[in-house]
């Protein structure tokens, strides 16, 4: 593993990215002292991986293809009123995702 201190990686940051890039780690240091690491990212389906575990624990869901042209015509939902007479909407919301209405 390579060092380098930061006048130096930024002098070269080019040559330094390219290194990364090939694979190599390297450890940054301010006046001498370790203070960072530039690694490459591994795989280029870890952005993926993060996305199917997300979708796992049920924050997101994925999508199923390009979005069609007719999406943008839609119109928006509207939230009915009377569920919401004597709450406030806020709580409504926490409500709703709590499966308490």
């Amino acid at each position: 593993m390579h060092s380098v201190n930061i006048a130096e990686l930024k002098n070269n940051l080019s040559r330094y990215i390219e290194q990364v890039k090939a694979g190599k780690e390297i450890i940054v240091r301010d006046r001498n002292l370790a203070v960072a690491r530039l690694a490459p990212i591994s795989g280029a389906r870890a952005p993926d991986e993060e996305l199917q575990r997300l979708a796992a624990q049920g924050k997101i869901r994925l999508g199923e293809g390009a979005i069609g042209e007719d999406y943008w015509n839609l119109k928006l939902p509207r939230v009915k009123t009377g569920v919401i007479k004597a709450r406030n909407v806020l709580q409504w919301l926490v409500d709703e995702e709590r499966d308490e209405i």
